[in-house]
């Protein structure tokens, strides 16, 4: 016997603790069903309440069964304890049903809780619940410490085996969706889940060897519910401090990546509005700048004075000095426009070579107060710059525009400022040029032609007319062709409207392309229909073509594939070929010659036409320029003319003269020992089918 007040009640203090914590656990599931927003959690916080509820009562039970003395408060005992056993498994598998995400929940709960109901009647009715098919007997044992437990014991009922199996089937079934979420999500909250519930069917079996004697113990089934929920707790603590810690770690990365951005931004603000060279506001600052001060739904915009700075052969200073020295003259020429003019105007910097300088405090709208603050500014970047040990001289030319006496929106500014630094340019430099307002009209029709001309090259409008080359005997020895333009909205354009604009806008490559193979195409048809002509065709080459490092080989691949035989065709250049590099010129033309093309120099005398010209290059013919053949009346014209036969004659240079018109000019070429001649006297330029006509009545043994 145990002395009862040495007895250490320790069982019925876990089973006390074990139902309190399962009792903090379904107030806690309880209000958080409550107040989830997310459905799931929801019926998950549900299922657990659920669970904990079926728990508390289960353990306050058995606190009671374990000290009940009577058969009869046992056996009342028993049958509640088992009847809140029975309905958990409902729990359980509303549980698993939501944490494993499955399908067709409703005819699986269904089945549960018709098992489980059926179970709990049964247990409700039976006079010894569904443990025990005959009246039992309560005995009681002790533990170590002297702590007495009663217990029942009988021979288990018929329906046992249902109740086991029932009960077990559902905790295997769930047993086996928490394993298999577990091993595809990796979640750590389903292992946990599986390991309760096998612990809850060793606890089941535990249970039925208590109830017919082999094993004295108290029943275990709560205390794995109890160690479910502290697991539980303790699972989310961790996944609410692994939240945290990443939500702190997503922080200071957001809070990271927006310090960068914001660094990049600035960064990206300074490089777009600030010149990081020489630290005055660029073209974008600019533009920015004119839009405050210029407002679209402005009517009368303050005046401003723009004035557009561009420095004069800046480029051979980065070319001969370098470009540090250049960059170091730029730094020093911003610093002094800065504290000199800047204090009073603002100052940018839009290109290399390129400043702008805006004065906000107009006294005037004359010409005369734009014209002092130019050469105010003139003056300034005159004076020397020392750059190491180079004293440097720099000049500008200045386009000068009034707000709003020229222009009223900043797109009318900036554009009006470039027109008029194009037009200084070409009339001279180191001056400053107001603006002229039909600059822009000239602009615009400038713009309008070249529109067109793309069209015209897209569509093909141009022709090739034939202008024949005559001999001395009057016999047609070839032809030059000349580029036509019968535009449908202008008419027929003249060469020397669109030809210069074409070399500008680098449009001349595509129209070269396309007279060189206009004219094999001709030289071909020429071969057939024109079997006794042999004459050659005369080409001309604009110098950017000539210039182009795949000329010769792009040429001779045309000639080649067209069949035409190489001295049929003449390339006529002008002088203008040796802008570029002299002796790359000459190789060039070498190489043709190589191949049988012959070579001509066009408008020969005018422009910077030197006797050296006839020295170095290589070339066939010599064109005396129209401008000579129709003066030839005139003593200086004449001996110049005769001069150049001459000349050509000696170095074995067959000469042509261009614009012959009347008999008495042909006659005194004629007389002077000219080669060929082209003028109207014989025929104006024609086009395909007229010169294949013309060819015919001149030359009937041509004809095919």
């Amino acid at each position: 016997m145990h002395n009862p007040a040495s007895t250490l009640p320790l069982m019925s203090l876990l089973l006390g603790l074990s139902s309190g914590i399962m009792l903090a656990a379904a107030i806690t599931t309880g209000v958080l069903a409550r107040i989830s927003a997310q459905q799931l959690m929801r019926e998950l916080y549900r299922a657990l309440c659920f669970i904990c509820l079926c728990g508390v009562g289960y353990q306050v039970c058995t606190l009671l069964y374990h000290q009940a003395t009577t058969q009869a408060q046992s056996l009342l005992l028993a049958r509640w304890q088992l009847s809140f056993e029975l309905i958990a498994p409902i729990g359980y598998a509303a549980l698993c049903a939501t944490f494993t995400r499955q399908t067709s929940v409703r005819p699986w709960l269904s089945l549960v809780c018709a098992l489980c109901i059926t179970l709990l009647l049964i247990n409700i009715a039976s006079p010894q619940t569904l443990r025990f098919d005959s009246p039992v007997d309560l005995r009681h044992f002790h533990y170590p410490w002297g702590e007495a437990v009663y217990l029942l014991e009988g021979p288990p009922g018929a329906l046992t085996a249902l109740w086991l199996l029932g009960v077990n089937g559902i905790y295997a079934y769930c047993l086996w969706r928490f394993l298999r979420h577990w091993w595809t999500e990796h979640s750590l909250l389903a292992a946990l889940w599986a390991c309760y519930l096998l612990l809850q069917a060793i606890a089941s079996t535990i249970g039925a060897m208590i109830d017919d004697g082999r094993v004295n113990s108290v029943y275990l089934a709560g205390f794995a519910a109890s160690l479910m929920v502290i697991g539980v707790c303790v699972i989310l603590a961790y996944e609410a401090v692994r939240k945290a810690a990443a939500a702190f770690e997503r922080e200071q990365a957001l809070t990271l990546e927006m310090e960068q951005r914001l660094k990049a931004e600035t960064r990206i603000h300074r490089i777009a509005f600030e010149d990081p060279l020489t630290e005055l506001p660029t073209r974008s600052m600019l533009r920015e700048y004119l839009k405050q001060r210029l407002p679209a739904d402005q009517e009368s915009p303050r005046p401003l004075l723009y004035l557009q700075v561009n420095l004069d052969h800046f480029k051979r200073i980065n070319d001969e000095l370098g470009q540090d020295v250049g960059d170091h003259l730029l730094q020093l020429l911003a610093r002094r426009l800065r504290n000199t003019v800047g204090l009073s105007m603002m100052v940018a910097r839009i290109a290399g070579d390129e400043f702008v300088l805006i004065d906000e405090h107009v006294k005037s709208q004359s010409p005369e107060y734009a014209r002092q603050i130019a050469s105010k500014v003139l003056s300034i970047i005159h004076q020397p710059l020392q750059v190491n040990d180079h004293s440097l001289h720099l000049g500008a030319t200045i386009a000068m525009l009034m707000v709003p006496l020229h222009a009223r929106t900043v797109h009318e500014v900036m554009k009006g400022a470039s027109i008029t630094m194009s037009r200084a340019k070409k009339s001279g430099r180191g001056r400053f040029h107001l603006y002229d307002p039909r600059s822009g009209e000239e602009s615009r029709l400038r713009q309008q032609l070249e529109q067109a001309l793309r069209q015209a090259l897209l569509n093909e409008q141009f022709e090739l007319h034939y202008q024949p080359l005559m001999d001395s005997n009057r016999r047609c020895i070839g032809a030059e062709a000349l580029i036509r333009w019968p535009s449908p909205e202008r008419g027929m354009v003249a060469p020397d409207r669109f030809i210069p604009l074409a070399e500008e806008t680098g449009m001349i490559h595509a129209i070269g392309d396309w007279v060189l193979q206009q004219a094999l195409n001709r030289l071909q048809r020429w071969q057939t229909e024109l079997p006794g002509f042999d004459g050659y065709l005369t080409i001309n080459v604009s110098p950017w073509q000539f210039a182009r490092p795949d000329f010769v080989t792009s040429l001779h691949s045309a000639i080649h594939k067209s069949n035409i035989p190489h001295h049929r065709l003449c390339l006529e250049i002008t002088e203008g070929v040796l802008l570029t590099d002299r002796e790359e010129t000459i190789d060039k033309l070498n190489q043709l010659r190589k191949l049988g093309l012959m070579i001509a120099l066009d408008d020969f005398g005018t422009g910077y036409s030197s006797l050296a010209y006839l020295r170095d290059l290589p070339i066939d013919v010599l064109k005396i320029d129209r401008s000579f053949i129709s003066d030839l009346q005139l003593e200086a014209p004449r001996h110049l003319v005769d001069a150049i036969i001459s000349i050509g004659r000696h170095m074995n240079i067959k000469t042509v003269a261009e614009g012959v018109e009347t008999e008495p000019q042909w006659s005194h070429l004629k007389s002077m020992g000219c080669d060929s001649f082209q003028g109207y006297l014989f025929s104006p330029a024609l086009n395909a089918e007229a010169f294949s006509r013309w060819i015919r009545q001149h030359q009937p043994g041509s004809c095919a």
